[in-house]
């Protein structure tokens, strides 16, 4: 006996990357840029407010490789105009939680010997960290917990000031590996896929239909078939919206699938070139093995199927909540099938049973 095959299409999953943490490091190996772990953060080359990178030395031996050599730090006050500026900026869309930053720090002979930092989280009014700089080497450490509202979900910059006072003299504060860390409690999503299925047609053809709840900076769908899971050929693309709020909808035609079992994918490619995939969906092409998919309809109280090999079944509407719905149902002239009865807003299991034995399982999505 010929084994069914039992399709199963998730709504509301989304084509996404995993949830990682992140860091962005200033190394000063030669320059004031920072490097990100992530792409969806960006992290703002230091800058020098009021002080510059000494003239005969902007980079000196540092705690690891080299460290930026900072001067010209005022000898009269202490002087809050003048500090070293670093800032993270998610983007994308994006949102990010700080958890700390660390850096290491030392004086020359005649540096400020305290060093102290502040946030734009508070507008730079407190001192969130205050150190003693030592002559190096050796150099110290800090390592300041960053917790609150203003470190949670920001989608905006963060920056932090590094203070050198109170003066010594004519002399350089040096600072190395400087270092944020945190997460992305959501990480960047090209787009929300609503849905994906593909749908094995009458004169041998799979039709895949796909739907977005939003897209950002999404350039193209990629189709992908194969026949054995084990390597994926593109068959086709189409353009993406690009960044739209609204839903949108998107069909392709496959007219040379495979007989038996074709392995369908989408690879969706975004305007910076980063790719993501979608799960992976099945469709049957023979004379036996029996296919269900739900269509797409806007029409309150109705859900639209279509399948394969269904001559005889008998379907069932059953609510979230394990409710039997009762229904009426209508075979269309189009081929699709009808099932009417009261069906409110919400999500529903269709079941189709054919020879006594539930087969076939989609879920369907009433707006």
């Amino acid at each position: 006996m010929r084994p069914y095959l039992l399709i199963i299409c998730l709504l509301g999953y989304q084509l996404s990357l995993a949830q990682d943490p992140f860091t962005v490091r200033w190394s000063f190996e030669g320059n004031p840029n920072g490097a990100t772990s992530v792409l969806y953060i960006t992290p703002v080359a230091a800058s020098f407010i009021g002080v510059a990178p000494n003239s005969f030395g902007p980079y000196t031996p540092g705690a690891s490789g080299q460290a930026v050599n900072v001067d010209n730090w005022s000898t009269s006050s202490c002087n809050r105009g003048e500090y070293v500026s670093i800032t993270v900026q998610p983007n994308r869309g994006q949102t990010m939680t700080l958890n700390q930053l660390s850096f290491f720090f030392a004086r020359s002979a005649s540096g400020p010997n305290t060093v102290s930092v502040r946030s734009s989280a508070d507008g730079f009014a407190n001192d969130i960290f205050t150190g003693t700089a030592t002559e190096n080497p050796p150099y110290q450490q800090a390592s300041i917990g960053l917790s609150g509202g203003a470190y949670t979900n920001q989608s905006g910059s963060v920056t932090f000031r590094i203070y050198g006072c109170p003066p010594q003299g004519a002399g350089t504060l040096r600072l190395d590996e400087i270092v944020i860390s945190g997460v992305l409690p959501q990480f960047p999503l090209p787009v929300s896929l609503l849905y994906f299925r593909a749908q094995p047609q009458p004169n041998n053809r799979v039709t895949l239909n796909w739907a977005t709840t939003w897209e950002r900076d999404a350039d193209r769908f990629e189709i992908q078939r194969s026949r054995s899971l084990n390597e994926f050929g593109t068959i086709g693309q189409i353009p993406a919206r690009g960044t739209t709020e609204t839903r949108q909808l998107y069909s392709f035609s496959d007219d040379w699938p495979d007989s038996g079992t074709t392995y369908y994918r989408l690879r969706q490619v975004d305007t910076d070139g980063i790719a993501t995939y979608s799960t992976i969906i099945a469709a049957v092409l023979d004379d036996s093995t029996p296919t269900l998919s739900v269509l797409e309809s806007e029409i309150s109280g109705m859900i639209r199927v279509r399948g394969r090999n269904l001559s005889g079944a008998l379907f069932s509407v059953v609510s979230i909540t394990g409710q039997v719905i009762p229904i009426t149902v209508q075979t269309e002239a189009t081929g699709s099938i009808g099932l009417y009865g009261k069906l409110g807003t919400g999500l529903y299991v269709v079941r189709a049973e054919i020879n006594g034995v539930v087969r076939l399982v989609q879920r369907a999505l009433v707006r």
